[in-house]
């Protein structure tokens, strides 16, 4: 694939495992792994979608996750 094709192509909205977390640490939480990413996912805590043996999340299901488990300080 060329620069240019990278650079037009349209904004990810699945990732897969390793690509969610490589997501969630460019957008500022560093200490994300692939095993906490495994673990919402066991956990039910972001909804997944199963393509043959692999998991893919949602763009959208990552912020709203991310939103949903934003806490405030007091």
């Amino acid at each position: 694939m060329s620069a240019t094709a990278t650079a037009t192509a349209p904004e990810r909205r699945l990732f897969d495992v390793h690509t969610a977390a490589q997501y969630l640490v460019s957008i500022g939480a560093v200490g994300t792994t692939v095993h906490f990413v495994r673990g919402l996912i066991g956990r039910g805590e972001i909804p997944r979608l199963k393509i043959g043996k692999k998991f893919f999340l949602s763009r959208e299901s990552l912020d709203v996750w991310l939103q949903k488990n934003e806490r405030r300080s007091r």
